[in-house]
């Protein structure tokens, strides 16, 4: 019987991944599995994308991400699509 892995720990091990694919691009391949791998288990676990804390209403659930983690990306999200002249 395997023991539940907590989602902070999913998400951390996604991390490491994204940060092995820099220094190891010839097997960016077999990393970016890993990562959907990874990904598909942290939607299983109902936990937060961002931060891997659980989830507990539905519609949070739905989109992934917890109330404060899901301003954050929108931030984040807003600062990537603006033109780098104005930031």
């Amino acid at each position: 019987m395997s023991k539940p892995v907590k989602g902070t720990a999913l998400v951390k091990s996604r991390e490491r991944y994204k940060k092995l694919i820099a220094h190891f691009p010839e097997r960016k391949e077999f990393y970016l599995e890993k990562i959907a791998e990874v990904e598909d288990d942290i939607v299983a676990a109902g936990v937060c994308r961002r931060c891997g804390r659980p989830l507990t209403d539905e519609h949070a659930k739905e989109r992934g991400y917890g109330n404060e983690c899901m301003k954050k990306k929108e931030a984040e999200d807003a600062d990537k699509e603006r033109p780098e002249d104005l930031a």
